[in-house]
């Protein structure tokens, strides 16, 4: 018992001090500046630079859907519906199979439609949003 004692912490002594690396002793013994990253830097850095040019893509979107007539926005909104109870068959199929509870099933379908009634009632841009951004 104690020579396994021992030998643990001779193993937690050894990462310790390989933990202390020449790189690590390095860089805390220059003295450099510390660069301070704003969030602008971040989005811009995103999935590789490209936030900026999404969001662009995403407002042209945002805009040329608005200037559609109310029946051009409900075919897709019917297109939509179709895709939906597909999704609902999927899972009604899952809990048949017994992959799925039944509840739960029950509750992200729900969940699902009431989305869709809410985005459908606001008339926006149903297949993307701005980060953070809820149907009203």
């Amino acid at each position: 018992m104690f020579k396994t004692r021992l030998f643990g912490f001779a193993i937690v002594c050894a990462m310790a001090i390989a933990g202390v690396s020449p790189a690590t002793a390095f860089a805390a013994a220059t003295d450099t500046d510390t660069q301070t990253v704003t969030q602008s830097d971040k989005d811009q850095e995103h999935k590789g630079g490209k936030r900026a040019l999404f969001e662009e893509r995403v407002n042209k979107a945002i805009q040329k859907w608005d200037t559609l007539t109310a029946d051009q926005k409900n075919e897709v909104y019917a297109l939509l519906e179709e895709e939906m109870k597909a999704q609902n068959k999927v899972m009604d199929k899952l809990v048949q199979l017994g992959v799925m509870d039944k509840a739960e099933a029950a509750k992200l379908q729900s969940k699902r439609a009431e989305h869709f009634e809410k985005l459908k009632k606001s008339g926006e841009f149903p297949l993307m949003r701005h980060k953070g951004k809820k149907c009203k």
